[in-house]
């Protein structure tokens, strides 16, 4: 890093020392991750960044230079470690018993359909129809001629019972 970049130029310094400048970089969110760069060659970089909702942290120094603190990796390192959470718990998924349970139902369901019972009753419930069709069709043939006959009976009801008509 180039401390004078941001400590200023000259006699215009934003900050008296370089260990106030990193001090007050680091309370604003700057920390150091190691990021992946390359999932082929498995290569990584230290990147430096402003995380802004950064936990409290402090600079300490090993001889004259200083260790910054550290944040996750992020990146391609997020993406393969979030891949491998999503694997672990699709391999906890009991497929096989999924499968078994599947199955079992498949075969109560075909034997069910294909049974001799299913068949009577298919060929029950068709008699039934036929002969309720028949019912009303006999039950409307006899009935339409009474029904001709009302008016005329009422009428001579009315006259036998000496109801005068309005």
């Amino acid at each position: 890093m180039e401390p004078e970049r941001v400590l200023g130029v000259g006699t215009a310094a934003i900050f008296p020392t370089v260990e106030d400048a990193v001090n007050a970089m680091v309370k604003k969110g700057f920390r150091a991750s190691l990021q992946s760069t390359s999932l082929i060659t498995g290569q990584q970089a230290v990147a430096l960044d402003i995380v802004p909702d950064a936990p409290p942290a402090t600079v300490t120094k090993d001889g004259e230079y200083f260790v910054m603190p550290t944040t996750g990796g992020g990146g391609l390192a997020d993406l393969q470690s979030a891949a491998t959470t999503l694997l672990e718990q699709v391999n906890t998924i009991p497929f096989s018993q999924i499968g078994k349970s599947l199955d079992g139902i498949l075969q109560s369901v075909n034997s069910a359909t294909a049974g001799p019972e299913l068949k009577q009753a298919i060929t029950d419930l068709s008699a039934t129809l036929a002969s309720i069709q028949d019912v009303a069709s006999k039950l409307d043939s006899g009935v339409s001629p009474a029904v001709k006959q009302l008016p005329a009976l009422t009428t001579e009801l009315r006259r036998t019972l000496a109801i005068p008509t309005s």
